[in-house]
């Protein structure tokens, strides 16, 4: 499966996820309740933004780190 492919799959599954949540909350706005109610998904939500942060700048992290060794053992420096 190409890449373009794969993106438009994933923007599809968090478009409907995102729906989801939505009408979820929206349901359940006008209650007594609503806040132990959104809590939870709010948390959760936060823990996955927080997971993809992690995992962009680990992935960030290793590009950079990977062209600065080729980049020293390409000049001859071997230290490092």
């Amino acid at each position: 499966m190409s890449t373009l492919c794969i993106n438009y799959v994933q923007d599809s599954v968090i478009d409907q996820l995102h729906e989801l949540i939505f009408e979820y909350l929206n349901i359940h706005a006008h209650t007594l309740g609503f806040p132990e109610l959104a809590l939870p998904i709010l948390m959760e939500v936060r823990n996955i933004m927080l997971m993809l942060l992690l995992v962009c700048l680990t992935v960030l992290f290793f590009s950079v780190s990977s062209l600065w060794v080729a980049r020293n053992t390409f000049c001859g420096n071997t230290e490092i």
